[in-house]
C-alpha cells in the first residue's frame, strides 16, 4: 500500500525541495508542497524510500547512471545490482538535484481510491 511519486528536475542549476503531505496546503519561499492527497489517511510508519537517478559526474552524455550515488553496472555474469533505497524521515523534504529523477515510495499515505 501507499503511493509512489516520480519527480524529475530538468533544471541545470536549481535543487528542488518538495514536501508531500495529506495535510492542508502550505507554501513557503524555501519549500513548495507538490502534492496534497485529500481523503488520504496516514498509516503506521514514518519513513519513505527514495531512489535518486543521476548521470555520473553530472555529465548528461555519460554512459553510467548512478542510483543513490552508486553506479548501476551489470556484472560480468549479467546480474544487475540491488536497488537499495535511501530511507528518509517523513519530516524531511524530498531533495531533487539538477538533472535528476527521483522515485519516492511513501507507504504512510494511503489515498482512498487505492483502498477500493
Amino acid at each position: 500500500r501507499g503511493i509512489t511519486l516520480l519527480l524529475i528536475n530538468l533544471s541545470s542549476n536549481t535543487t528542488v525541495q518538495a514536501v508531500v503531505t495529506s495535510e492542508s496546503y502550505k507554501q513557503t519561499a524555501e519549500v513548495t508542497e507538490v502534492g496534497r492527497m485529500p481523503g488520504a489517511w496516514r498509516k503506521g510508519g514514518q519513513t519513505r524510500e527514495e531512489y535518486h537517478l543521476t548521470a555520473k559526474d553530472g555529465n548528461l552524455h555519460s554512459h553510467t547512471v548512478l542510483l543513490n550515488g552508486k553506479a548501476l553496472d551489470v556484472s560480468q555474469s549479467g546480474r544487475i545490482p540491488a536497488f537499495n533505497p535511501i530511507i528518509v524521515s517523513e519530516r524531511e523534504p524530498i531533495s531533487i538535484v539538477p538533472f535528476s529523477i527521483v522515485f519516492a515510495r511513501i507507504p504512510y499515505i494511503d489515498p482512498y481510491p487505492c483502498r477500493i
